[in-house]
This record gives C-alpha cells, sequence and structure tokens, in this order.
C-alpha cells in the first residue's frame, strides 16, 4: 500500500500567503476524484503538478524556491506571463511594439496607459478600463470632454473606441478562444477546438450622448448581459449536437 501511494501523482497547491491551506476548490475536488494526491509544501514531498493561486504569484523568486528543486515538474501558469494577460500591461507593450515599429500595420486601436490621449477630440468616443477588473466591472464609454485627471484610476486603459465594429445580425459580438502554452521558448502552443461568441443583447447604433452608457449594446460581458430582459442562454453542447445531426440540418 505505502508503495502504490508512492507512485501516485502528487500535486502542490502553493500561494505565497497561505501556505497551509488549498486555496483552489475546484482543483481540489478535481484533484480528490482523480485520486491525486495534494500537498501545499515541498518538504519530504516531490511533486508531479505545481498550481499556483494566480497570476501574480508566479514570480521568479517564488518559482525558485518551489518548482526548480526538481525537473519535470508540470505547472499551471508560466513566469512573467502577467506582462500579457493583464490588460494594462499588455497595452502598454503594444503600443511600445508600434512606437518602434511605425510601418508595421496597427492591430489594435490606440492606447494609452496612466494617461489621458493627449491630442484626444473632444466629441469622439473612447473606451476606459479599470486595472485589475474583470466582467465589465468598471468599463465605460465617455467622449473626450469627458476624460478628466480627476476621475483617473490607478493604471487605467483608454482606448479608441471602435465605433463601426463587425457586427452579427446587427449586435456586437467578440470570440474568445482558448489556447495552452506549452512552452514559450521555443513557442509551443494549442489551441481548443471549441471557442466561444459573446453577444450584446441590444443592437448596435454609433455611439452618441442617448446610449453610451447602453453596457447591453456595447460590451459583450456574459457576466452584464445575462442581466439583460433580451438575454437567451445558450442551448446546451448536447441540443447543439442534436440539432446539428439531424436530417433536416444536413438537407
Amino acid at each position: 500500500m505505502e508503495q502504490k501511494s508512492k507512485q501516485r501523482i502528487v500535486l502542490g497547491q502553493f500561494h505565497p500567503r497561505f501556505k497551509k491551506e488549498f486555496r483552489q476548490p475546484v482543483v481540489t475536488r478535481c484533484a480528490r476524484r482523480l485520486r491525486v494526491r495534494l500537498t501545499t509544501t515541498l518538504k519530504n514531498n516531490p511533486i508531479d503538478v505545481a498550481w499556483f493561486a494566480g497570476i501574480a504569484d508566479v514570480k521568479a523568486d517564488f518559482v525558485e524556491q518551489t518548482i526548480r528543486k526538481g525537473d519535470g515538474v508540470l505547472m499551471n501558469r508560466l513566469v512573467k506571463t502577467r506582462e500579457a494577460v493583464i490588460k494594462s500591461n499588455l497595452a502598454h507593450h503594444m503600443e511600445a511594439f508600434y512606437l518602434l515599429n511605425a510601418t508595421t500595420p496597427r492591430l489594435s486601436p490606440r492606447t494609452w496607459v496612466d494617461q489621458l490621449p493627449h491630442d484626444k477630440k473632444s466629441d469622439m468616443f473612447y473606451i476606459v478600463k479599470p486595472y485589475g477588473a474583470r466582467g465589465g466591472t468598471g468599463i465605460a464609454l465617455k467622449q473626450g470632454k469627458e476624460l478628466r485627471y480627476d476621475e483617473y484610476v490607478y493604471r487605467q486603459v483608454v482606448q479608441e473606441y471602435i465605433q463601426r465594429p463587425m457586427l452579427l445580425h446587427n449586435y456586437k459580438f467578440d470570440m474568445r478562444l482558448y489556447v495552452l502554452v506549452q512552452s514559450l521558448h521555443p513557442l509551443r502552443a494549442f489551441l481548443y477546438k471549441d471557442g466561444l461568441v459573446r453577444v450584446c443583447t441590444t443592437p448596435y447604433e454609433m455611439p452618441d450622448a442617448t446610449n453610451a452608457a447602453d453596457t447591453f449594446m456595447h460590451l459583450t460581458n456574459y457576466s452584464l448581459n445575462k442581466a439583460s430582459k433580451n438575454f437567451k442562454a445558450a442551448p446546451s453542447a448536447d441540443e447543439v449536437l442534436a440539432v446539428s445531426s439531424s436530417p433536416s440540418s444536413s438537407s
């Protein structure tokens, strides 16, 4: 029995502050269901998988203390990816790239971090996003004349609003794709086949003073649109498969 337990996969959940608690309940439940042994310490516990509590926890010194004591350890986050997955950091790096590569076609609207547009146009609309928020919290559309430093929020992102976006049946939408990055050097990534389309619940109109605050029209976040009276839950995956495989759908 002892030898069998040594052969079980060991998953370490690490948090720089909560060093004796399992901070990820979903991961904990899945691990126990799969009979994976859990630990929060490396002492006498060589691990196979390391699960960090959050992006902010993946710091070089913390990784040095936890991961690099053994070879072949899998981890759920890569060091320094915070620079790409936090909106203010990503925006800062994108703008630096365009500044250094002036002839490169722009794939994103002009963006400002920690500052307001120096050449802002009074009647032009900008989208303002707070630092560290999620689910559409705190995002607002404002005209240039409404942007003021006395309303400034730490590390906020100000971006030119795309007033003529691609629409889906007259509704604004976005696509969320999931990628597993196995390695950065060399770059090795896997794209998950099933993506996600998020759709607004109010038909789109060009922004003006009467509709700029209509989050159901301008923001695709599910956490916001589910509160709309026009919201309709998407069918389950089983229902979609049943429809797509029916004789009538193939005719």
